[in-house]
């Protein structure tokens, strides 16, 4: 079964021209959903590095220990 709107369709009712077309949006929509999973993942590694370059910079450098005799 084949939603279009609101309407179902069977293989049957499509010609091949229409079923090629609805494989290839299927197959769009499989590939856009890789890739707004890859947009997130890419978005976490830039936080990281941005977080780890952020830290890096305002950390403290450690005193020198004084020692008195």
């Amino acid at each position: 079964m084949i939603t279009i709107g609101d309407k179902t369709y069977t293989e049957e009712d499509l010609s091949g021209e229409q079923l090629a077309q609805v494989q290839r949006i299927n197959s769009l929509r499989l590939d856009l959903s890789e890739l707004q999973m890859r947009a997130q993942e890419l978005n976490v590694l830039l936080d990281a590095y941005a977080g780890s370059l952020k830290d890096s910079l305002t950390d403290d450098e450690p005193e020198e220990e004084v020692i008195e005799e």
